[in-house]
């Protein structure tokens, strides 16, 4: 199980463990029962079963399928497989699928899972390279005896396949799991996305410190931050660049994990639950170019952004790196500086009297 959370107040829920209750909304998607389901943001087609499991639920967390999720189940209940396709706003595979296995280990709905078959790259079928991840466990304790888990990625939209099973082994979980992606039918590529690799741990921790001062605030530096998460969205995968290596930090945050781009110490995500949402902290590229500009001396400073799966929110400068901690505590507890949609009709909210807090 998977908890949802929308709003910027509410993540804090799920970083303390308080509760695992759904923050949003579950909505039906209106489907024909036998017929395949055409994802519409992404064009990825659904079979009406995958690998035998007839399709038994579609329903969705947002209202513009950004957010989907697909149940395949046996009528005795005895085999279930779930589908997600969320959309791609921060991390990788790598992250996201670490987020997955992380959230199987903690729940108990399958009992006290052991990790049989390691996380390792695969070729999803209809794919043409190892871009996607998988495991399985064994599960004790419940009446599943087997758990597993995949995710792979597509033109900016994640694709994973939680599955458990009352009757098969580990190793033939597996083979249902890896079949399970021949009832997708992909859209056509427009931006080929590289193999992949299991998430490792940063070689060293990133030193927490004191809490980081607040910069002062610039209207001018808010309204082009505000801008730069469309920019990121529209050119992401369009640069030809190399992506990012992530790995994980040590320190702990329960339901949640810090990862950092190439062992970055100045940015990292904190990505909470297993949905693609977080907490991207990093210099902020405005407030130098702005300083630089007016021939002043240029100062880096810091910015704390939740990510959501349609809108940033952007919580102000800092004067230095922000702690994992203060992170947290910004966005549970201060006003947003600015909103920015980054799906759809593109809109910006800027709060002028917002102020970075410690």
């Amino acid at each position: 199980m998977r908890t949802m959370l929308c709003a910027a107040g509410a993540i804090l829920v799920a970083l303390s463990g308080l509760s695992t209750q759904a923050m949003a909304d579950v909505t039906a998607i209106p489907s024909t029962p036998g017929k395949p389901f055409k994802h519409k943001p992404s064009g990825i087609v659904v079979s009406p079963d995958l690998a035998g499991l007839p399709r038994d639920n579609l329903s969705e967390f947002d209202d513009k399928q950004l957010d989907v999720i697909a149940d395949f189940r046996t009528p005795d209940q005895r085999e279930d497989t779930t589908l997600y396709i969320f959309r791609n706003v921060t991390g990788d595979v790598s992250v996201w699928f670490d987020r997955i296995q992380k959230t199987m280990e903690a729940s108990s709905h399958v009992g006290s899972v052991t990790s049989v078959i390691p996380a390792a790259a695969f070729t999803p079928a209809g794919q043409p390279n190892a871009r996607g991840l998988r495991a399985v466990y064994a599960s004790t304790g419940t009446a599943w005896i087997s758990s597993a888990a995949a995710l792979t990625s597509i033109d900016g939209w994640y694709v994973a396949i939680r599955a458990s099973s009352q009757t098969l082994t580990p190793q033939q979980l597996l083979a249902r799991v890896e079949q399970s992606f021949a009832g997708l039918k992909w859209p056509k590529e427009k931006n080929p996305v590289q193999a992949v690799q299991p998430i490792a741990a940063c070689a060293k921790q990133i030193a927490q410190g004191p809490d980081a001062e607040p910069a002062a605030v610039d209207g001018s530096a808010i309204l082009l931050s505000a801008v730069l998460p469309m920019m990121r969205v529209s050119t992401k995968a369009e640069t030809g660049s190399k992506p990012p290596r992530w790995c994980r930090d040590s320190y702990s945050i329960p339901n949640a994990g810090v990862y950092r781009p190439d062992e970055s110490i100045d940015s990292y995500l904190i990505a909470y639950q297993d949905a693609g949402r977080g907490i991207w902290v990093s210099a902020d590229e405005i407030s130098g170019l702005l300083s630089a500009g007016s021939g002043s001396d240029s100062q880096k400073s810091y910015s704390i952004d939740l990510v959501d799966i349609d809108h940033d929110s952007g919580f102000g400068d800092f004067k230095t790196l922000p702690s994992f901690a203060q992170a947290m505590w910004t966005v549970e507890h201060a006003n947003p500086a600015s909103s920015t949609s980054t799906w759809g009709k593109k809109n910006i909210d800027i709060n002028t009297d917002a102020t970075p807090q410690q």
